[in-house]
């Protein structure tokens, strides 16, 4: 499917589903501050079949685009994953499977202390992703020794021999140390991020003014 196809489905989702706003492939909650929480439409090798993501992402680390380390696919009634364009009753199973599933799982995710408490069920000493969303999400969510702690331990979960990994540690190391001398200036910080992804993934238009 192209995006256009996924827009019109998704607009026609929205008079089903309240608080979302369309950018097609993505449907998202709105209002969009530190987290984007929201539904993706994912094309396949099958031009008329896709998959469909439930995911949040928190903003307050800086992002270029969407992934779904914070997600699962939404499945057809028969636990089927991949869903068809042609389906004779595509809209209203759709509807009823994003108020099965995905509805449930971003009701969960409101504020940062959800995502940290997220983050922790999913802790993984192979992948420091987890680590690094707790340390930012106590951060945000102002639990300073919860955050110290949960970057130092990132810091020693670091690969260094990693390139992606080192300059996760660097942006860990540098932030934690604003924190402690300054925890305004890091709550800054995590604010400049979440304007900083939110123009990077193209949806500033949609942008919270609290944010």
């Amino acid at each position: 499917m192209r995006n256009r196809e996924f827009a019109v489905m998704a607009q026609c989702l929205t008079k089903s589903l309240q608080g979302f706003k369309v950018q097609a492939p993505l449907m998202f909650l709105v209002p969009l501050s530190h987290t984007l929480r929201g539904i993706y439409f994912e094309n396949s090798s099958d031009a008329r079949a896709f998959y469909v993501w439930v995911f949040f992402l928190p903003l307050f680390i800086p992002r270029k685009y969407i992934s779904f380390e914070f997600g699962q696919r939404i499945c057809q009634a028969t636990g089927e994953q991949c869903w068809n364009a042609d389906a004779k009753d595509l809209h209203h199973d759709l509807i009823r499977a994003i108020k099965r599933d995905a509805l449930p799982f971003l009701s969960k995710i409101d504020t940062p202390s959800d995502i940290a408490r997220a983050a922790m069920a999913l802790l993984n000493p192979i992948n420091p992703y987890y680590q690094q969303t707790l340390a930012f999400a106590h951060a945000r969510a102002g639990q300073l020794v919860e955050a110290r702690i949960a970057f130092d331990q990132l810091v020693k979960q670091i690969d260094q021999a990693v390139p992606w990994q080192r300059e996760m540690a660097e942006r860990a190391l540098h932030f934690s140390r604003t924190l402690l001398a300054d925890p305004a200036k890091a709550q800054f910080q995590l604010n400049e991020w979440e304007v900083e992804s939110i123009r990077n993934l193209g949806l500033e238009k949609f942008r919270s003014s609290a944010v």
